[in-house]
């Protein structure tokens, strides 16, 4: 597309609009503010040559979430769609380097600023139970961050000591599991000093294979040690006296595998496949396409704490849109609920679910106890997808005969 010129004042989208384009500030300044020409008008970037704006947008195919605005006279800006996006990366990879540095920027401030405003609230909330008067440094320091908070954000610069695997897959996680995250706690002098450490120096058991970078982080033993807090809590036991066991996982599951272990599908077209680094099972997008042809809903029901918003836009990448997404967090929600029995971390029955895919026995037995039909995918198979859509007709003509 060729390149736009906007004046002083110029709106160049609007919060809510459609996300159809990334744009490049080739000169000029742009602005960017939430709830724009209302009395809760706030500015949160100030934007100038170089810098790319609208992109998140189009990397997760949502609504427009702020207003852009030029804020010069002859501010000039080079427009990219979504299908020119990965072309126009690879021929100007320096491009690809200062988009992915400014999404790790903005990421990392909202994170420490998360983190300040959590710590700073922890005290007050500590203080306030303890019946002290207000701590004039404790004030002073809310102030401070309130009026951070006001301010646009200033550019990061770029440092590579603390640009390490760990440092980039915390960035990546704290995308998929919003509303799941826990801050931890060091002082100040720490925080300056420290800049990264190995899991080993934070687990309470070093010896745990959660720490092995070869193995964990895992969903899976996450939900293993979920399941054995929630019953001794439901037991009334001193969490804490008792030991955490965790047996060896495999990683992987039905949609998501290991390369190392399974065929897979291609990964999205660059730049999404540094921004979505999971592989998808082969086979997985023909049978949901198919399936959706054949007039099925298709559901995703899973025990982990991906986001709604991360799985939409992972596989708005394959043209995929699912009817319905059971993340972790909605199961609890609405299924666990405040029940004192401790219910299996999956209930298809739950939502009407005619047939639930998995590969853990454990949901498969969960289904003959409960009542919900499942299929289980066995280890690396050709034909898991025909399988799984043969048996999807067989119950629909079943449910179809006993109408």
């Amino acid at each position: 597309m060729n390149n736009k010129t906007f004046s002083l004042g110029d709106v160049i989208f609007r919060q809510q609009d459609p996300s159809d384009l990334v744009y490049e500030i080739c000169r000029g300044r742009v602005g960017i503010f939430l709830d724009y020409e209302t009395e809760n008008q706030k500015m949160i970037a100030d934007l100038s040559d170089g810098q790319f704006f609208g992109e998140m947008g189009v990397i997760e195919g949502s609504p427009r979430s702020a207003t852009a605005v030029s804020l010069a006279d002859g501010t000039l800006l080079r427009p990219v769609t979504e299908d020119e996006l990965p072309a126009f990366l690879r021929e100007n990879p320096d491009r690809l380097l200062t988009l992915m540095r400014q999404l790790s920027a903005r990421t990392r401030e909202r994170t420490l600023q998360y983190h300040e405003v959590c710590r700073a609230l922890s005290a007050a909330v500590a203080a306030h139970k303890q019946g002290a008067e207000k701590d004039p440094a404790l004030k002073q320091e809310l102030e401070h961050i309130s009026q951070a908070a006001e301010k646009p954000a200033k550019k990061k610069s770029y440092n590579p000591a603390v640009n390490t695997a760990l440092f980039r897959y915390v960035l990546d996680d704290l995308e998929k599991t919003e509303g799941n995250r826990e801050l931890v706690r060091v002082g100040f002098l720490e925080r300056r000093r420290v800049r990264h450490l190995s899991p080993r120096e934070l687990h309470v058991n070093p010896d745990d294979e959660f720490t092995d970078p070869n193995i964990g982080p895992s969903d899976r033993i996450i939900s293993e040690y979920m399941d054995l807090i929630r019953n001794l809590q439901f037991q009334r036991a001193d969490i804490f006296d008792e030991p955490v066991l965790v047996n060896r996982m495999k990683a992987g599951d039905v949609l998501f595998v290991s390369p190392d272990r399974f065929e897979t599908e291609p990964p999205p077209h660059a730049p999404f496949d540094l921004i979505f680094k999971e592989r998808l099972r082969k086979g997985t997008v023909d049978l949901i396409h198919t399936l959706q042809n054949e007039g099925f809903e298709v559901w995703v029901y899973t025990s982990s704490f991906r986001s709604e918003r991360y799985l939409r836009a992972l596989f708005s990448r394959y043209r995929i849109r699912f009817d319905e997404i059971v993340n972790a967090q909605r199961h609890l929600r609405e299924v666990q609920r405040d029940r004192p029995q401790i219910l299996p971390q999956k209930m298809p029955g739950f939502y009407r679910i005619s047939l639930h895919v998995d590969d853990e026995d454990v949901i498969h037995e969960n289904g003959r106890r409960y009542g919900f039909r499942t299929i289980r995918v066995r280890e690396p198979d050709e034909h898991w997808a025909e399988k799984v859509l043969n048996e999807a007709i067989r119950i629909r003509n079943l449910e179809e005969k006993t109408r």
